[in-house]
């Protein structure tokens, strides 16, 4: 979870690592994979190694489902298994916005305009670069020590807003 969000008795934990602002406890989130995946993974394909947090999450959601459970075998979730899959999404939503970012950064080092990187993220093309440009000034807001490339910066730094385009000039 984020640094403000974390239970500060669980900080001495060898295994936490505070990453662009970000608590992560790796030993705690490999524990409620594990959980989660014994409960809903093994009684069903055994010999399948633990899901991602993502495909977890999705499990416990639908045995949470009025429907019913997509696999008959799984269980009925209890109280850990809820929280166990609360915090995954937690760790995969901030897994997945930062590989947003350093895709994003990696687009505009491939001179590729805010407006194709905008549409690639589903914005509608009369919104696309504003909404992608908006976006990575978001997340490096979240990240301020982010630094990609081999040479140990970022672009988007220089250009945070959109106000240029590669293939089309100032904005």
């Amino acid at each position: 979870g984020r640094q403000g969000h974390v239970n500060s008795s669980l900080t001495s934990t060898p295994c936490k690592r505070i990453v662009y602002g970000m608590v992560i406890d790796f030993l705690e989130t490999q524990e409620r994979r594990q959980r989660l995946t014994a409960r809903y993974v093994a009684t069903w394909h055994p010999n399948k190694p633990p899901w991602t947090a993502h495909e977890l999450v999705q499990a416990v959601a639908a045995a949470v489902d009025p429907a019913g459970p997509v696999v008959a075998s799984w269980p009925t979730p209890r109280a850990e298994d809820l929280l166990d899959a609360l915090a995954l999404v937690v760790s995969a939503r901030e897994s997945l916005e930062y590989a947003e970012l350093q895709l994003l950064d990696a687009g505009r080092r491939a001179e590729l305009t805010w407006e194709t990187l905008g549409e690639a993220l589903g914005y509608a093309p009369t919104t696309a670069r504003q909404g992608a440009s908006g976006r990575a000034r978001r997340l490096l807001e979240r990240w301020p020590g982010f630094r990609a490339g081999r040479e140990g910066g970022t672009v988007l730094r220089q250009d945070p807003a959109g106000a240029t385009d590669r293939e089309t000039g100032p904005r």
